[in-house]
């Protein structure tokens, strides 16, 4: 999905990004393997920003709370299938 950050992913974003991304989850078949890859804009430019707007204390809690959203997006998504 083009565009989408983790912060996209928090609970109740509405942003394109998250409303795209859960409309491709929902027609995924059931029983099939995915592989997604999350996080490259998030590295690219969206870490050190954050921090530098103080919205995390350190690059390691950036890391963190970004490795955080992906990880309980994934678990919804394999709980819903």
């Amino acid at each position: 999905v083009t565009g989408l950050k983790h912060y996209h992913l928090r609970p109740g974003c509405a942003f394109y990004p998250r409303a795209h991304f859960d409309r491709l989850a929902a027609r995924l078949p059931e029983g099939i393997d995915v592989i997604v890859g999350f996080g490259e804009i998030d590295c690219r430019e969206g870490l050190l920003v954050a921090v530098e707007k103080a919205r995390h204390a350190s690059l390691k809690d950036a890391i963190e709370a970004t490795v955080a959203h992906y990880v309980r997006t994934l678990v919804r998504l394999c709980r819903k299938k």
